[in-house]
């Protein structure tokens, strides 16, 4: 699962907006784990762990978040917030079809000195996480 905090549109891509509504609602419908997410929290009870074992990884790692999560307008986010309580706010839940589109579209919009920050960045989330082998 990838979460995104980014503002979406209403039908049309503007200047706060990576995709539409309708982008997300078709990608998220489509992907396994946020549909099946979408199913669980729209009959408004948590499933139990025998349900949740039965679902794919990506299902399970947002049903085992339940309580913090939020389909708004047929879309699903997932409430954030700092370990010290200072941010609060919804997240995206970025299906993986979205999210190569995801990265070229926000470099696209990024000078040349914030392209070198996202690249430390992500470099350092990704060695973090052992995803980068040097």
């Amino acid at each position: 699962m990838v979460a995104a905090a980014v503002p979406i549109g209403d039908g049309v891509v503007d200047s706060d907006s990576l995709f539409t509504k309708d982008e997300l609602h078709a990608a998220q419908q489509k992907d396994d784990g946020v549909r099946i997410s979408i199913e669980f929290w729209q009959k408004g009870v948590p499933p139990d762990r025998a349900k949740i074992r039965a679902v794919p990884e990506d299902a399970k790692s947002l049903l085992l978040q339940f309580e913090s999560l939020q389909v708004c307008d047929g879309i699903l986010y997932r409430r954030f917030h700092h370990p010290d309580g200072t941010t609060k706010y919804w997240q995206l839940v970025l299906p993986v079809s979205l999210r190569r589109e995801y990265i070229q579209r926000i470099q696209r919009t990024l000078d040349t000195m914030d392209r070198l920050k996202l690249a430390k960045l992500l470099l350092g989330v990704l060695i973090s996480r052992g995803g980068a082998h040097m």
